[in-house]
């Protein structure tokens, strides 16, 4: 053969026959104006994503507390909070703020917890929600995500997180953000996450 195609069997290419309809594209792909590359996607995980209404993920604890009526009551008082909180700094409803600040305040005080190191948090917390949070706010914030950390409620836990990594970026407190980010990705991780912790730890180098 020797590139000597009179001698080769096999017709060099450009004098083959080819079925009309059978198209061979010569030009690359991305001339064709109706060709859009794929790009490789994936489902977000859930600790990637925000809450769909204030306090949502620690509303979900509410599933895990069965028949245990102390574990609802602090899942509903980190709910509760955390609500308070995040509506004032978002400025919505601040027409009934006080009217859901004693609310809250009210049902955090009656819980069995009340005087413990968590319940008396969650009462600062509501104490403290306003449009514009106080430094002390965004350290209750983390430590009342710390206790629930602790006490194995990951959605309390991730939902207190979350809304400090959120006020403290709108505030400037990169400080705050970076350590409420941090947090957050070792909670992902912790519960399985893949991507999520990865996300997590860049955001905290702010």
């Amino acid at each position: 053969m020797d590139g000597d195609w009179e001698d080769s069997p096999i017709d060099p290419f450009w004098e083959r026959e080819v079925d009309p309809e059978y198209h061979v594209r010569w030009d690359p792909p991305e001339l064709d104006a109706g060709w859009v590359p794929r790009r490789w996607t994936r489902n977000r995980e859930r600790w990637e994503m925000d809450e769909p209404f204030e306090g949502a993920y620690a509303a979900e604890d509410l599933a895990c507390c069965g028949t245990n009526p102390l574990a609802t009551e602090r899942a509903l008082g980190r709910y509760f909070a955390i609500r308070v909180v995040l509506r004032a700094a978002r400025a919505r409803g601040l027409n009934t703020l006080e009217t859901e600040r004693r609310a809250a305040a009210t049902y955090v005080r009656l819980t069995a917890y009340a005087d413990a190191a968590e319940g008396l948090r969650l009462t600062a917390l509501v104490r403290l929600a306003s449009p514009e949070p106080c430094e002390k706010l965004f350290q209750l914030l983390m430590d009342a995500g710390d206790d629930a950390a602790a006490n194995v409620f990951p959605c309390g836990a991730h939902s207190l997180y979350l809304a400090a990594y959120e006020l403290s970026l709108k505030h400037t407190k990169n400080a705050c953000a970076a350590r409420a980010a941090h947090a957050l990705s070792e909670l992902s991780a912790s519960e399985g996450g893949i991507f999520s912790p990865r996300l997590w730890q860049r955001r905290a180098y702010i």
